[in-house]
């Protein structure tokens, strides 16, 4: 193994050292800093001889341009089938039970597959009486016991109770998708039934999300209450004013992911605005348990910062709860009071009391039922390539982890692949909800990569065009930005001040004055006619007076290579070839050469509005072209992925994301990626960790690997 140390002044210096010994091979063992600077060990990847322990997931994988053999592929899919096969295995329990098992130990399993917390499992444990202990198993008084313990800690309020639950201030909080707006419609409704329309006001806080107040508001008109839309804690206050008569207020709230830090500014506003409200916190039931839990850790915590407290919840999407015994431990740990269930869309209809009884009740009967479908017996992994992914699971999720950091969106990519698990005839509400309340606020000045619309068939029939967002430094990000139309490019332009839109070819003139104003950039054909001097020209014949605009080196490919970009002010032709006045443009040539024999290895052109000067967007989109087609090769085998059956939206944005993140991988030059790529790459049992082939068949068989570490939300 070739192992060096290198030293430099900064991080920059000594990867750039790095970079120049063992290029893209190189394999970070160590970085630390020192009194003279930054010190990194590194060796060559292809040195790297692996010990017996460390196992590789499967084969060399076949890449988008060439397969390396049928046997990697047929070896590569059998993975996939084990790995759906061994998800409910893995997720029941660490330790199946064998025959002759402990009372103690079948009562720890059974707990744990109600998925209780470690903490209120050893609770249970530590009171298991030993009369039970030493009787024989039976489902009854095991039953009986543990939904007498559960129900004894189920918070109580008897204040609250006699008050009632219809009058005060109530404001729902949670996180996105936790059907707020619709609860509260729910809520509402019910009130109205009950009591008429003259007491009760409606708020929406949500500024976020796009349509959220009108959503109230057409439910407020239905319902001929009052309503009031208000965008900080002075308006809001404002708005409790004009509704201090109404016996009941309810207000809708941003939904905000627990990682956000705006919770703690969400709260405080809301607080300012009065002392007198109730929070309730929305917990859906489809929910990851350790998403949940630090949804009510954030919440909780942002709520006692602002000199409140939450105390209320309402269980939402129980008809989706793969596990409702994650929201009998939620209820328990936090000791929040339920003050409604929802199980639909359907409004009132799908509100309901909260009868914690029968959900302890419907977590008791799976979890026995689970126990009871797998007899206490050890079921053997179907071959030794399981076993492989056993061992590789730490390792799995430190890429995960590593991914999240690394990629923006990758979180919205989990989710979707998630959703694919779900009940078909769910899938795309689900999915259209996940899109529509996805937040692109950190980007600035972003742009979109545009695909050719039909640029990929399958299963005979046309997809539209896949298309890449790119952020502030023009590095792919994951989002649903749809495709390439009127519609997507005006919802692009209303959406950001400053957006850069890359065209797959010339948009037609229309197009092209529609933009005028804009900055956009267009890949372009060698033969394409282009104004100059007052004569027509092809793109090829005006490479020889182009202007060389800059030259710099550049590491492409595994070579050391040189780029040279040339400019020429150009105008547009409309149609039968006549100039149009405002549509002075530019003609790019961007071409690569290796440094050792002058081979021009990269050539495109690229046609942009004479607005955008920036030199260094054209070279950054070097490679990033590959996108359409990378996303194309996931989308054709995505429908080959065992139990991946999920609608055509829904697997095209997987695709788009998968490509996305193999591609900010690949070009990313941050310390932590070199080894995120090299970690992905053997997975694949390859060497060369920058190839987006590479990258992209890793991707995906981590994300199926991941259902074995992350319980599927379906039921």
């Amino acid at each position: 193994m070739n192992v060096r140390r290198f030293t430099g002044n900064s991080h920059r210096d000594a990867l750039r050292k790095v970079k120049s010994a063992f290029g893209d091979a190189a394999l970070i063992m160590t970085n630390r800093e020192t009194e003279h600077g930054v010190e990194i060990v590194a060796a060559r990847e292809g040195d790297m001889v692996p010990s017996q322990g460390d196992i590789v997931l499967a084969a060399p994988a076949p890449g988008v341009a060439a397969t390396t053999g049928e046997c990697a592929e047929d070896r590569n899919f059998q993975l996939l089938s084990e790995v759906r096969d061994l998800k409910g295995m893995i997720a029941s329990s660490t330790r199946l039970l064998q025959p002759g098992t402990s009372n103690a130990a079948r009562l720890q399993s059974l707990i744990r597959d109600m998925g209780l917390s470690e903490d209120l499992q050893s609770d249970l444990m530590l009171r298991f009486p030993v009369k039970l202990q030493e009787l024989n198993w039976e489902e009854e008084p095991m039953r009986d016991w543990l939904r007498q313990q559960l129900r004894a800690q189920l918070p109580h309020d008897d204040t609250f109770e006699r008050k009632g639950k219809d009058s005060g201030i109530l404001v729902l909080v949670g996180p996105t998708g936790s059907g707020k707006t619709t609860t509260i419609a729910k809520i509402a409704a019910r009130y109205v039934m009950s009591h008429g329309s003259e007491e009760v006001g409606l708020i929406s806080a949500d500024a976020f999300r796009v349509g959220a107040q009108d959503h109230l508001r057409e439910y407020a008109q239905l319902l001929d209450v009052s309503f009031c839309s208000v965008a900080d804690g002075v308006a809001l206050r404002q708005a409790l004013h004009e509704l201090r008569d109404k016996r009941f207020v309810l207000v809708d709230t941003s939904g905000l992911s627990q990682r956000d830090a705006r919770i703690m500014q969400q709260f405080s506003e809301l607080t300012s605005a009065s002392s007198a409200l109730e929070f309730a916190l929305l917990l859906c039931g489809n929910c990851h348990p350790l998403t949940l839990e630090e949804v009510v850790e954030a919440y909780q915590r942002s709520a006692l910062a602002a000199g409140s407290s939450i105390n209320r919840c309402i269980l939402t999407k129980l008809d989706e709860a793969c596990s409702p015994g994650l929201l009998v431990d939620a209820v328990i740990r936090f000791g929040l009071l339920p003050l409604y269930t929802t199980a639909g869309q359907r409004v009132p209809e799908d509100l309901d009391e909260p009868d914690m009884s029968a959900l302890l009740d419907m977590a008791l009967d799976r979890a026995f039922s689970q126990q009871a479908s797998r007899h206490y017996q050890v079921p053997l992994p179907p071959s030794g390539w399981s076993r492989e992914l056993f061992q590789r699971g730490r390792k799995v999720k430190l890429c995960l982890d590593k991914l999240r950091d690394a990629v923006p969106g990758f979180p919205l990519l989990e989710a979707a692949w998630d959703i694919s698990l779900l009940n078909p005839a769910w899938q795309q509400a689900r999915f259209e909800e996940l899109t529509t309340r996805t937040q692109l606020t950190a980007l600035c000045r972003p742009a979109v990569l545009w695909g050719a619309e039909g640029d990929l068939q399958c299963d005979g029939a046309d997809v539209p065009g896949h298309s890449l967002l790119l952020d502030d430094s023009l590095r792919p990000v994951i989002a649903d930005c749809g495709t390439l139309g009127e519609h997507s490019m005006i919802w692009l332009q209303a959406r950001f001040s400053s957006v850069l839109q890359i065209f797959p070819e010339l948009p037609d003139i229309d197009t092209v004055i529609g933009l005028y104003e804009s900055c956009w950039l267009s890949q372009a054909s060698p033969d394409t006619q282009l104004w100059t001097n007052d004569e027509v020209a092809a793109v090829r014949e005006l490479v020889s007076v182009a202007e060389l605009h800059a030259r710099e080196p550049l590491h492409f490919e595994g070579h050391d290579t040189t780029m040279e970009l040339r400019q020429i002010p150009v105008r547009l032709a409309g149609p039968s070839m006549r100039k149009v006045a405002q549509l002075n443009a530019r003609l790019w040539l961007v071409t690569v050469r290796a440094d050792a024999s002058g081979e021009a290895l990269y050539s495109k052109y690229w046609i942009s509005s004479e607005c955008m000067e920036d030199e260094t967007v054209i070279p950054a989109l070097i490679g990033l072209e590959r996108f359409s087609d990378l996303a194309s090769f996931s989308y054709r085998q995505l429908t080959q992925v065992p139990g991946f059956q999920c609608c055509e939206g829904l697997r095209r944005f997987v695709a788009q994301g998968l490509a996305a993140a193999a591609l900010r991988v690949q070009h990313s030059d941050h310390l932590d990626d070199y080894d995120l790529r090299a970690e992905l790459a053997a997975m694949q049992g390859q060497v060369d960790a920058r190839s987006a082939d590479t990258l992209l068949e890793s991707l995906t068989f981590l994300m199926i690997a991941r259902e074995l570490l992350v319980p599927a939300n379906t039921n």
